[in-house]
């Protein structure tokens, strides 16, 4: 009798055969998992899915729409700027442009993932707020971007307010001695709206410092360093320029600005000068923009290097004060007096700067009690910030209307000591520091020819 041989796996009541034929056939085998995986994809709706997808992009559209987009963008990015609280940014770079000055960047802390990357350009020119804006802004490539995937931090809506206005500065805390001071933030370079809509986006601010001696808060930021945080409150937003101003209110003649700037004080004439002439608030024939001379005063020469001299050297003030000379030719001046060179400015430096008697220019008829824009009796006695709600032109145009009016202007900006010298001291009342009169250099010549300085309106930075 012939005996069948079967050979079992240990433990197992079946033959060799048998498992292998089981495993090779079973649900385990690769072929098997394909099985799997058709019939997952088989279940899979669609529909479903291309519903989720509206579903989100509604929900966004209705954020937009209700105005919830800048309290959703606080929740999840932090607290926006404000006049109230201090917000904390980092210090994301430390220039320095001279012994004592330096420039700071700073980011919102909370936004150091937002930071612009190489894709802003194509986000800039590919992005709209609200579908409706698809047909406004026609192009090959437009999207409806969700609220997480923008590249606009909380911060947003101050900063964008704050350069429409043109005039404004940022608190900084000293937080061991929790005093503060005011810092005006430099525009960005190029001067380009989509240079202002990228530091808007992100919340970026430059600054720039001067270190002086026993300066609580001065003296606090030079000793900071890259990757530090530091403490702002703001916007606080300064005089309406282009309101004060005017459209070609002169008749034939330019409106003109003069800036006197002392030391760090030149950040406020880069912020006028980038407000009225790289982003005017109304497109204005080439006849009617206004001109703008800067006399710019420092201790030393290495302060602004690159102005004076063989125009060699020079730091990152210096470069965005050229860029402006070569983008408004004609329309924007710059010069530079040096403390220890003796060369402080004089009469003659201010006459030059205003320029003669323009005959025919009307200047408008008003009174201390008729315009708060325009009376320099007013001004004195008020802060140097705009109260939103009051200003409004009260000036008499010779037609008999009123809110026709317009004057040139003429800032003074920088130290107390500078401000006095040059255009009278400040004075306080009530708790805050008003314009007060003006006096100094600038007194003397209005009293010598108070006709022709009833066209100008002198304002205390």
């Amino acid at each position: 009798m012939h005996a069948t041989r079967r050979a079992y796996l240990p433990g197992s009541q079946k033959p060799r055969g048998a498992l292998e034929n089981q495993v090779g056939n079973g649900p385990g085998h690769g072929s098997g998992r394909r099985k799997n995986t058709r019939s997952i994809l088989r279940r899979l709706y669609v529909p479903e899915i291309i519903g989720a997808v509206f579903l989100f992009l509604a929900l966004n559209i209705a954020q937009d729409a209700t105005g919830l987009s800048p309290h959703i963008l606080s929740w999840k990015r932090g607290r926006p700027l404000n006049e109230d609280f201090f917000v904390p940014y980092t210090i994301t770079s430390k220039e320095q442009v001279s012994p004592t000055a330096f420039v700071l960047t700073i980011y919102p802390k909370s936004s150091r993932g937002d930071r612009p990357h190489p894709s802003v350009d194509f986000y800039r020119s590919t992005h709209v707020d609200s579908l409706s804006a698809l047909f406004e802004r026609p192009g090959l490539f437009k999207f409806y971007w969700p609220l997480h995937l923008r590249n606009t931090h909380s911060h947003g809506p101050a900063l964008a307010a704050a350069w429409a206005h043109g005039l404004w500065s940022v608190e900084i805390r000293q937080p061991q001695l929790q005093v503060s001071r005011d810092y005006t933030p430099l525009p960005p370079r190029g001067g380009t709206p989509s240079a202002v809509e990228d530091e808007v986006r992100s919340g970026v601010l430059r600054l720039l410092i001067r270190r002086v001696d026993n300066g609580e808060v001065s003296t606090y930021l030079s000793g900071l360093s890259v990757g530090d945080d530091v403490d702002l409150r703001g916007p606080h937003l300064g005089y309406d320029v282009r309101a004060r101003l005017g459209n070609g209110s002169g008749g034939e003649a330019d409106d003109k600005v003069v800036f006197l700037a002392g030391g760090t004080g030149i950040a406020s004439a880069l912020q006028v000068a980038s407000a009225l002439l790289d982003r005017p608030a109304v497109p204005a024939a080439p006849q009617n923009e206004p001109t703008m001379s800067v006399i710019w005063a420092n201790r030393r020469r290495a302060d602004c290097e690159g102005l004076i001299g063989d125009g060699v050297g020079g730091g990152a003030i210096v470069e965005q004060l050229a860029e402006l000379q070569a983008r408004h030719s004609g329309k924007f001046t710059v010069r530079c007096t040096v403390d220890e060179e003796r060369t402080f400015i004089k009469d003659a430096d201010i006459a030059s700067a205003v320029g003669p008697a323009v005959r025919g220019r009307v200047a408008p008829v008003v009174s201390s009690a008729d315009c708060r824009l325009h009376a320099q009796e007013w001004v004195a006695a008020r802060p140097g910030r705009e109260l939103p709600g009051e200003e409004k032109c009260q000036c008499e145009a010779p037609d008999g209307h009123r809110g026709a009016g317009g004057k040139n202007l003429f800032f003074v900006s920088g130290p107390d000591g500078f401000i006095e010298t040059y255009a009278g001291a400040k004075r306080w009342a009530g708790g805050q520091e008003l314009q007060g009169g003006v006096g100094g250099l600038l007194g003397r010549l209005m009293r010598r020819d108070p006709e022709f300085w009833r066209n100008w309106l002198v304002l205390k930075l």
